[in-house]
Order: C-alpha cells, then structure tokens, then sequence
C-alpha cells in the first residue's frame, strides 16, 4: 500500500541528516518540493553511483491546493511520494498540512521521519525553560497585525517561552514592536545561521537589540513570558 513520508531535511550543515531520510528519499517514486533545484542539490549531494533520483514536483503555497487532487490520484494509483521543504522538517511554517488532512481522512498511511527544526534547535541552546513553549512561527508582515497578535501573547494568564521566526530585514521593526508590549528590558535571545558556520545564539535586552541596524541569516527568535 502506499505511503506519504514526510522527510526532514538539513537546516544548513547537510550532515545534519539521518540514514533513515538519505534512504526515503531515493525510496520515493515522487518527492513534493518547496523548490525543486534545492532539492536537486541535496539528491546530488547524497546520491551513491547509478542510484535512481525520484521525480521531483513543486509544491508550495501557491499550488498546493490545486495540486493535492493529482497527489492523491498518485498515492491510489501504488506511488510512495515524499514531501520535502527546502530546510528542516515539512509542514513546521511550510505547506502540507492540507495534503497530511485528506490522506489521514482517506486512510493513507502517514510515516513521519524525525529530523531537523530550527525552533527546537534554538530552543536547546537558548537557556530558557524547555518544559513548555508557544511557537508562532513566521510573525505577521505587517507591523499592526503583528502588535495584534502579540498583543494579545501578552495577556496569556501563563509563563511560557515564546519562540517564533522572523527575516533579518524585519527584525528592527519587530525589536520595536516586542519594545512597545514588553518594555525595553525585555531579554531576547535571536539564533541566527544555526548550524553554518557563522552561527550565533545570543542573548540581550530589547534595548541592546534596539542599536543594532542590521540582522544577517534567517532568525529564530525566543523570549519568556513570566506571570
């Protein structure tokens, strides 16, 4: 019987993968890709001489919908398809979670690997409280949206380490943003280029933060919220 996999995928450093992934991915007859040329590159990277590559088709945001009809024709038919993102593990801030909806409604078996995430990485090595935690994913774009819903993080009647992602060229705007709830003592710990070479997880006050014009690499943000 068929199966939907879903494959994790290195964050950054490419050994940052399990056997069980490496074998998946050249096992599937049809790999789901964010993008298929960063996916290309990584089946390059770990192919072992003649070995088969699966077919590759991009699946995103914009097509997953009009897409997930001819994926579950694919699956009837007996193809074992996998869906992978450009990095970490799939459908953590990616697509996928309307394709996992309809197999788990039509009994197609879902087999999850585990593998790499950024907010759990950071979150490992931030030194806050790891026994719960709220993740938010991708802050809204728009800045009155974001102090909307952080507005509202900010009346949760519980203590809970706040973690979300956000693009370097948002983070002034969303350092002042976290300033105006929080107040500028605020601690902030921003992971950035986790497992690349330059990686760096450091901690410092929204005031610090707020001298600092300009943010580099893909950023993991993290802060508690004490009651």
């Amino acid at each position: 019987m068929s199966k939907l996999f879903i494959i994790p995928t290195p964050i950054g450093n490419l050994s940052d993968i399990s056997h069980r992934a490496i074998q998946t991915l050249f096992l599937v007859d049809i790999l789901l890709c964010e993008d298929t040329r960063t996916t290309q590159k990584l089946l390059q990277h770990y192919k072992k001489n003649e070995q088969k590559l699966p077919k590759l088709i991009a699946y995103h945001e914009h097509n997953e919908e009009s897409l997930i009809p001819q994926v579950l024709l694919w699956l009837n038919q007996g193809k074992n398809i996998g869906i992978v993102s450009d990095a970490g593990t799939p459908l953590i801030s990616d697509p996928g979670f309307q394709l996992v909806k309809k197999c788990r409604q039509k009994n197609i078996q879902v087999i999850p690997i585990p593998g790499a995430n950024a907010a759990i990485t950071a979150l490992s090595a931030a030194g806050l409280p790891t026994n719960n935690f709220l993740y938010l994913g991708f802050l809204p774009k728009k800045e009155i949206h974001m102090l909307k819903l952080l507005s509202k993080i900010q009346k949760l009647p519980i203590k809970t380490t706040i973690i979300f992602y956000q693009s370097p060229q948002r983070m002034p705007a969303t350092i002042q943003t976290l300033k105006s709830i929080w107040g500028e003592d605020l601690k902030l710990t921003i992971a950035r280029e986790l497992t690349k070479i330059y990686e760096d997880i450091s901690t410092k006050t929204l005031k610090e933060w707020s001298l600092q014009t300009e943010f580099r690499g893909e950023i993991v943000g993290l802060f508690r919220l004490a009651r």
